[in-house]
């Protein structure tokens, strides 16, 4: 998740995969010569370490840092988005395991200390272990059980397993998981909408139309939100999916993709005429989407007989990705 969230930021931001990659080589050279010069001496202390044949390994030296070469780091496939991603496993974070050990030590130790308990939670949710997180979480809660935080991150933690799911045959485990996130915390708006979602799939309309009204109560200014209660809305309710679409018109969102996904909306509800008025107006006068998205812009053009419009548009994604 945390991965994903950043490729966005990314490309908010306009960081390049060029950029990522020299501060990645220069990070892990520097870690590598303060190592060598004894930087970090009077900081660490050796631990240690049972192997399964009952023989030790002495940990003394952050695993971390590698001597990676530029040509190497460049040649990374990107991790996260497959499709024009630019994070791979050497410009990310690394997942390091001492902590956890030592706090695991701690909390077999302390079984009764919630402030240890918290912290292993707090690794494993890091490192998107969810299905270690739950019952961690789910004891920390048996300690602490007004704590209003512990009660919110167990809600999300069923939310993240719940997101998981998203193959036809698992929706019945994504339903149980988000309502029992929802249960645990009914300010979860994200639960809410993931929730939603599902049942929209699912096609339990009423429920699915009643989740993400919920969830656009709690977080009014989310346009995907908005979105999939317009989807939802369109399987039962027509009247009401064109008036929730014209409260996503009068709030619209400065994000090209989601103006290309309001166009698909606007094209299904309003026909091709509305289309090409909201096409000129707001999405055609604005730069390229991202990769990712020019596919689904040529299929809108071509949706709208604009056949030029998407050819052009499907060149340049070739353009810019040849493979």
């Amino acid at each position: 998740l945390m991965g994903l969230l950043t490729e966005r930021l990314v490309e908010r931001y306009g960081v390049t995969r060029e950029e990522q990659d020299e501060i990645a080589w220069k990070s892990h050279h520097n870690a590598l010569q303060a190592w060598e010069q004894g930087f970090f001496d009077g900081y660490v202390v050796p631990v240690e370490v049972r192997q399964k044949r009952k023989d030790t390994q002495v940990v003394e030296r952050d695993e971390g840092p590698r001597s990676f070469s530029r040509e190497e780091i460049s040649a990374a496939r990107p991790s996260f988005k497959r499709e024009g991603g630019t994070i791979t496993t050497i410009t990310a974070s690394s997942l390091n395991d001492e902590a956890a050990a030592l706090l695991q030590e701690l909390v077999d130790e302390f079984p009764s200390r919630p402030e240890y308990l918290a912290g292993l939670c707090n690794i494993a949710l890091q490192r998107g272990e969810s299905k270690i997180a739950l019952p961690l979480v789910t004891r920390l809660l048996e300690l602490v059980p007004d704590n209003i935080q512990v009660r919110r991150q167990l809600s999300m933690i069923h939310n993240n397993l719940g997101s998981q799911h998203s193959d036809a045959e698992e929706y019945p485990v994504a339903n149980d998981a988000l309502r029992k996130a929802v249960e645990i915390d009914p300010g979860n708006h994200l639960a809410w909408f993931n929730l939603g979602v599902v049942l929209t799939k699912i096609a339990v309309s009423q429920q699915a139309t009643d989740a993400l009204r919920r969830a656009v109560e709690l977080q009014p200014e989310n346009p995907e939100y908005r979105l999939a209660l317009v989807r939802s809305q369109m399987r039962s309710d027509p009247a009401a999916a064109d008036a929730t679409l014209g409260e996503v018109l009068r709030r619209l969102p400065e994000d090209t993709a989601l103006r290309l996904e309001i166009l698909e909306l606007v094209i299904d509800l309003r026909g091709k005429e509305a289309g090409l008025q909201f096409l000129h107006i707001y999405v055609s006068t604005r730069p390229d989407p991202d990769l990712e998205h020019m596919p689904f812009y040529a299929r809108l053009l071509d949706r709208l007989k604009l056949v030029d419009e998407a050819v052009e548009i499907s060149q340049r994604y070739l353009q810019r990705n040849p493979d």
